[in-house]
């Protein structure tokens, strides 16, 4: 019998295939654990067929994941879901097309000239900062929800 620790269970292990690259098998233990209950996986999948990054961009699936997570009361599936038709509308194909729509964003005070005081500093806390700039310049692009 299939119980809602196993589908937890499943959900960890989907976790630990993703960081190992293992997509398909992932896949395959997010979505039964979705099916059994698991909001979280529901989530996760609409988000990974939204932004398309490990998998191929698909945009009925996401909806479908979204809305399974969100009638399981998932928080950020039912904001991921907030005005879905202009989402996918505008929705980005590739990072470039994320990147594209984060340099529009900018804040008018922000201009070349303030790279004329960049120093390249490889530094392991210059290459966080780094990261952790571009994933800001993303999660003010991406839909609420899709910067997991």
């Amino acid at each position: 019998m299939y119980t809602l620790e196993k589908a937890q269970k499943d959900y960890n292990k989907a976790i630990l295939l993703w960081s190992k690259k293992k997509f398909q098998k992932a896949i395959a233990l997010f979505e039964e654990a979705a099916m059994r209950g698991i909001a979280e996986a529901g989530y996760f999948l609409g988000a990974t067929y939204y932004i398309g990054d490990d998998v191929e961009q698909n945009l009925e699936k996401a909806e479908f994941w979204y809305r399974k997570s969100a009638r399981l009361g998932y928080e950020d599936a039912i904001e991921a879901l907030e005005n879905w038709d202009e989402k996918v509308k505008n929705n980005p194909q590739t990072l470039d097309d994320y990147f594209e729509l984060a340099l529009k964003s900018l804040d008018s005070s922000t201009s070349e000239n303030d790279l004329e005081d960049d120093t390249e500093d490889d530094s392991e806390s210059t290459f966080v900062d780094r990261m952790n700039s571009q994933a800001e310049c993303i999660r003010v692009v991406a839909p609420k929800g899709d910067n997991q």
